[in-house]
Protein backbone atom coordinates (compact mmCIF):
# COMPACT_ATOMS: atom_id res chain seq x y z
CA UNK A 1 0.00 0.00 0.00
CA UNK A 2 1.34 3.44 -0.91
CA UNK A 3 2.03 6.25 1.52
CA UNK A 4 -0.84 8.33 0.05
CA UNK A 5 -3.36 5.52 0.41
CA UNK A 6 -2.32 4.75 3.98
CA UNK A 7 -2.47 8.41 4.88
CA UNK A 8 -5.88 8.88 3.28
CA UNK A 9 -7.34 5.89 5.13
CA UNK A 10 -5.93 7.15 8.43
CA UNK A 11 -7.33 10.65 7.84
CA UNK A 12 -10.77 9.22 7.02
CA UNK A 13 -10.80 7.06 10.15
CA UNK A 14 -9.65 9.91 12.40
CA UNK A 15 -12.40 12.10 10.92
CA UNK A 16 -15.02 9.42 11.64
CA UNK A 17 -13.64 8.99 15.15
CA UNK A 18 -13.81 12.74 15.77
CA UNK A 19 -17.38 12.96 14.44
CA UNK A 20 -18.52 10.10 16.65
CA UNK A 21 -16.95 11.60 19.76
CA UNK A 22 -18.16 15.15 18.98
CA UNK A 23 -21.75 14.00 18.47
CA UNK A 24 -21.73 12.18 21.80
CA UNK A 25 -20.16 15.15 23.58
CA UNK A 26 -22.64 17.70 22.17
CA UNK A 27 -25.67 15.52 22.88
CA UNK A 28 -24.27 14.62 26.32
CA UNK A 29 -24.88 10.97 25.57
CA UNK A 30 -22.51 8.05 26.19
CA UNK A 31 -20.16 7.37 23.31
CA UNK A 32 -20.10 3.92 21.71
CA UNK A 33 -16.76 3.13 23.37
CA UNK A 34 -15.93 -0.11 21.54
CA UNK A 35 -16.72 1.41 18.15
CA UNK A 36 -14.74 4.54 19.01
CA UNK A 37 -11.68 2.59 20.12
CA UNK A 38 -11.74 0.32 17.06
CA UNK A 39 -11.77 3.39 14.79
CA UNK A 40 -9.08 5.13 16.85
CA UNK A 41 -6.77 2.11 16.97
CA UNK A 42 -7.06 1.47 13.23
CA UNK A 43 -6.48 5.17 12.45
CA UNK A 44 -3.47 5.35 14.76
CA UNK A 45 -1.80 2.22 13.36
CA UNK A 46 -2.18 3.57 9.82
CA UNK A 47 -0.90 6.96 10.98
CA UNK A 48 2.19 5.45 12.59
CA UNK A 49 3.02 3.41 9.48
CA UNK A 50 2.51 6.44 7.22
CA UNK A 51 4.71 8.69 9.35
CA UNK A 52 7.41 6.00 9.41
CA UNK A 53 7.34 5.86 5.61
CA UNK A 54 7.51 9.66 5.41
CA UNK A 55 10.49 9.86 7.74
CA UNK A 56 12.50 6.93 6.41
CA UNK A 57 12.52 7.07 2.62
CA UNK A 58 14.73 5.02 0.27
CA UNK A 59 16.72 8.15 -0.60
CA UNK A 60 17.32 9.23 3.00
CA UNK A 61 15.75 10.50 6.22
CA UNK A 62 13.27 13.40 6.11
CA UNK A 63 13.74 15.60 9.21
CA UNK A 64 11.83 18.60 7.88
CA UNK A 65 9.43 20.59 10.05
CA UNK A 66 6.27 19.04 8.59
CA UNK A 67 7.60 15.50 9.03
CA UNK A 68 8.64 16.20 12.63
CA UNK A 69 5.21 17.69 13.42
CA UNK A 70 3.61 14.56 11.96
CA UNK A 71 5.86 12.45 14.21
CA UNK A 72 4.86 14.51 17.27
CA UNK A 73 1.17 14.07 16.41
CA UNK A 74 1.74 10.35 15.90
CA UNK A 75 3.35 9.97 19.34
CA UNK A 76 0.58 12.03 20.94
CA UNK A 77 -2.33 10.14 19.41
CA UNK A 78 -0.70 6.77 20.02
CA UNK A 79 -0.27 7.58 23.70
CA UNK A 80 -3.86 8.82 24.05
CA UNK A 81 -5.38 5.84 22.24
CA UNK A 82 -3.34 3.29 24.21
CA UNK A 83 -4.16 5.09 27.47
CA UNK A 84 -7.86 5.17 26.55
CA UNK A 85 -7.87 1.37 26.72
CA UNK A 86 -7.37 1.72 30.48
CA UNK A 87 -8.42 5.23 31.48
CA UNK A 88 -11.70 7.08 30.72
CA UNK A 89 -10.06 9.73 28.54
CA UNK A 90 -11.95 9.32 25.27
CA UNK A 91 -12.79 13.06 25.29
CA UNK A 92 -9.13 13.82 24.59
CA UNK A 93 -9.67 12.41 21.11
CA UNK A 94 -11.53 15.65 20.37
CA UNK A 95 -8.09 17.28 20.51
CA UNK A 96 -5.96 14.43 19.17
CA UNK A 97 -7.99 13.67 16.04
CA UNK A 98 -7.84 17.18 14.47
CA UNK A 99 -4.13 17.33 15.34
CA UNK A 100 -3.56 14.02 13.59
CA UNK A 101 -5.63 14.94 10.54
CA UNK A 102 -3.92 18.31 10.07
CA UNK A 103 -0.32 17.13 10.40
CA UNK A 104 -0.88 13.90 8.46
CA UNK A 105 -2.57 15.74 5.59
CA UNK A 106 0.33 18.16 5.32
CA UNK A 107 3.01 15.47 5.60
CA UNK A 108 1.31 13.09 3.17
CA UNK A 109 0.22 15.41 0.37
CA UNK A 110 2.51 18.45 0.56
CA UNK A 111 5.38 18.47 -1.92
CA UNK A 112 8.36 18.46 0.42
CA UNK A 113 11.41 20.48 -0.65
CA UNK A 114 13.51 19.40 2.33
CA UNK A 115 16.89 17.85 1.59
CA UNK A 116 16.97 14.27 2.81
CA UNK A 117 19.74 13.26 5.22
CA UNK A 118 21.85 10.43 3.89
CA UNK A 119 24.85 10.59 6.25
CA UNK A 120 23.20 9.88 9.61
CA UNK A 121 24.18 6.76 11.51
CA UNK A 122 21.54 4.48 13.01
CA UNK A 123 22.64 5.54 16.50
CA UNK A 124 22.29 9.24 15.73
CA UNK A 125 18.87 8.71 14.16
CA UNK A 126 17.78 6.80 17.27
CA UNK A 127 19.04 9.69 19.43
CA UNK A 128 17.12 12.28 17.38
CA UNK A 129 13.86 10.30 17.35
CA UNK A 130 14.23 9.52 21.05
CA UNK A 131 14.80 13.18 21.88
CA UNK A 132 11.71 14.20 19.92
CA UNK A 133 9.64 11.49 21.62
CA UNK A 134 10.88 12.57 25.07
CA UNK A 135 10.09 16.23 24.42
CA UNK A 136 6.65 15.27 23.11
CA UNK A 137 5.76 13.13 26.13
CA UNK A 138 7.06 15.70 28.60
CA UNK A 139 5.25 18.52 26.77
CA UNK A 140 2.07 16.46 27.16
CA UNK A 141 2.88 16.09 30.86
CA UNK A 142 3.32 19.87 31.15
CA UNK A 143 -0.02 20.45 29.42
CA UNK A 144 -1.60 17.83 31.67
CA UNK A 145 -0.16 19.62 34.72
CA UNK A 146 -1.69 22.91 33.59
CA UNK A 147 -5.05 21.24 32.93
CA UNK A 148 -4.95 19.54 36.34
CA UNK A 149 -4.23 22.87 38.03
CA UNK A 150 -7.15 24.53 36.23
CA UNK A 151 -9.46 21.63 37.01
CA UNK A 152 -8.64 21.73 40.73
CA UNK A 153 -9.09 25.49 40.81
CA UNK A 154 -12.42 25.44 38.96
CA UNK A 155 -13.77 22.68 41.18
CA UNK A 156 -12.84 24.64 44.29
CA UNK A 157 -14.49 27.77 42.88
CA UNK A 158 -17.46 25.78 41.51
CA UNK A 159 -17.32 27.22 38.01
CA UNK A 160 -16.64 26.23 34.38
CA UNK A 161 -18.78 23.13 34.52
CA UNK A 162 -18.35 22.57 30.77
CA UNK A 163 -14.57 22.28 31.16
CA UNK A 164 -14.95 19.94 34.11
CA UNK A 165 -17.30 17.76 32.06
CA UNK A 166 -14.80 17.66 29.22
CA UNK A 167 -11.85 16.59 31.38
CA UNK A 168 -11.53 13.16 33.03
CA UNK A 169 -11.96 12.89 36.83
CA UNK A 170 -9.21 14.39 39.00
CA UNK A 171 -7.84 11.03 40.11
CA UNK A 172 -7.61 9.92 36.47
CA UNK A 173 -5.90 13.17 35.47
CA UNK A 174 -3.29 12.72 38.20
CA UNK A 175 -2.64 9.06 37.36
CA UNK A 176 -2.33 9.92 33.69
CA UNK A 177 0.11 12.73 34.51
CA UNK A 178 2.47 10.33 36.25
CA UNK A 179 2.21 7.80 33.42
CA UNK A 180 3.37 10.58 31.08
CA UNK A 181 6.15 11.57 33.48
CA UNK A 182 7.45 8.01 33.88
CA UNK A 183 7.43 7.37 30.13
CA UNK A 184 8.84 10.79 29.26
CA UNK A 185 11.63 10.58 31.83
CA UNK A 186 12.50 7.06 30.72
CA UNK A 187 12.74 8.10 27.06
CA UNK A 188 14.67 11.26 28.04
CA UNK A 189 17.17 9.08 29.92
CA UNK A 190 17.72 6.95 26.83
CA UNK A 191 18.06 10.07 24.66
CA UNK A 192 20.68 11.60 26.96
CA UNK A 193 22.69 8.37 27.16
CA UNK A 194 22.53 7.88 23.38
CA UNK A 195 23.70 11.48 22.94
CA UNK A 196 26.86 10.76 24.92
CA UNK A 197 27.37 7.59 22.90
CA UNK A 198 26.71 8.84 19.38
CA UNK A 199 27.40 12.60 19.38
CA UNK A 200 30.96 13.80 19.01
CA UNK A 201 30.98 16.19 21.98
CA UNK A 202 27.96 16.89 24.20
CA UNK A 203 29.92 19.72 25.88
CA UNK A 204 30.85 21.54 22.70
CA UNK A 205 30.57 25.33 23.03
CA UNK A 206 27.50 25.32 20.76
CA UNK A 207 25.48 22.80 22.77
CA UNK A 208 26.91 22.91 26.30
CA UNK A 209 23.98 25.07 27.51
CA UNK A 210 21.53 22.53 26.11
CA UNK A 211 23.38 19.61 27.70
CA UNK A 212 23.59 21.21 31.16
CA UNK A 213 19.97 22.45 31.27
CA UNK A 214 18.66 19.15 29.93
CA UNK A 215 20.61 17.29 32.60
CA UNK A 216 19.21 19.58 35.33
CA UNK A 217 15.71 19.04 33.95
CA UNK A 218 16.28 15.28 34.01
CA UNK A 219 17.35 15.51 37.66
CA UNK A 220 14.18 17.48 38.41
CA UNK A 221 12.00 14.82 36.78
CA UNK A 222 13.80 12.03 38.64
CA UNK A 223 13.41 13.93 41.92
CA UNK A 224 9.69 14.32 41.26
CA UNK A 225 9.23 10.62 40.54
CA UNK A 226 11.22 9.63 43.64
CA UNK A 227 9.19 12.11 45.69
CA UNK A 228 6.01 10.58 44.34
CA UNK A 229 7.13 7.05 45.16
CA UNK A 230 8.74 7.72 48.55
CA UNK A 231 6.94 10.78 49.92
CA UNK A 232 3.62 10.50 48.10
CA UNK A 233 3.90 13.87 46.33
CA UNK A 234 0.65 14.74 44.57
CA UNK A 235 -1.22 17.40 42.58
CA UNK A 236 0.21 20.84 43.49
CA UNK A 237 3.76 19.64 44.16
CA UNK A 238 3.76 17.49 41.02
CA UNK A 239 2.40 20.37 38.93
CA UNK A 240 5.14 22.79 40.10
CA UNK A 241 7.96 20.29 39.55
CA UNK A 242 6.62 19.14 36.18
CA UNK A 243 6.20 22.66 34.77
CA UNK A 244 9.56 23.81 36.17
CA UNK A 245 11.42 20.84 34.68
CA UNK A 246 9.80 21.31 31.28
CA UNK A 247 10.64 25.00 31.43
CA UNK A 248 14.31 24.04 31.78
CA UNK A 249 14.04 21.81 28.71
CA UNK A 250 12.52 24.63 26.67
CA UNK A 251 15.12 27.16 27.83
CA UNK A 252 17.88 24.65 27.06
CA UNK A 253 16.61 24.12 23.52
CA UNK A 254 15.99 27.81 22.79
CA UNK A 255 19.30 28.73 24.40
CA UNK A 256 21.25 26.35 22.19
CA UNK A 257 19.42 27.68 19.10
CA UNK A 258 20.32 31.23 20.10
CA UNK A 259 23.98 30.37 20.63
CA UNK A 260 24.29 28.50 17.33
CA UNK A 261 22.23 30.85 15.12
CA UNK A 262 23.12 34.22 16.69
CA UNK A 263 26.25 34.21 18.85
CA UNK A 264 28.26 31.75 16.75
CA UNK A 265 26.78 32.66 13.35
Amino acid sequence: MTQHLLGSLSIALFTACFALQLRAFISRSPVARNKLLVLAIAATVLQDVTVWKILFQPAGVDLGLISILALVASITTTFIVVSALRFPIANLLLIACPLAVGTLTAATFANSTVDLHTDLSAGLIAHLIGSIAAYCLLAMAAAQSAALWLQERFIREKRSIALIRFLPPLITMERLLFVMLWLGTGVLTIAILSGFLFLDNMFDQRVVHHTILTSIAWLAYVTLLIGRHVLGWRSTTAIVWSLSAFGLLVVGYLGSKFVIEVLLA
